[in-house]
């Protein structure tokens, strides 16, 4: 495998976990305001 690729490889993979981890806090904050919402 080419530096190159391993390179794109690595960033995709920052940038995924970036992307994920917040897409995990919006949808626990969504979560909790649609708890709120109903009670």
């Amino acid at each position: 495998m080419s530096p190159m690729g391993k390179f794109t490889l690595y960033r995709n993979f920052l940038i995924y976990g970036k992307t994920a981890k917040f897409d995990f806090n919006l949808r626990r904050r969504y979560r909790k305001i649609c708890l709120f919402g109903a009670s």
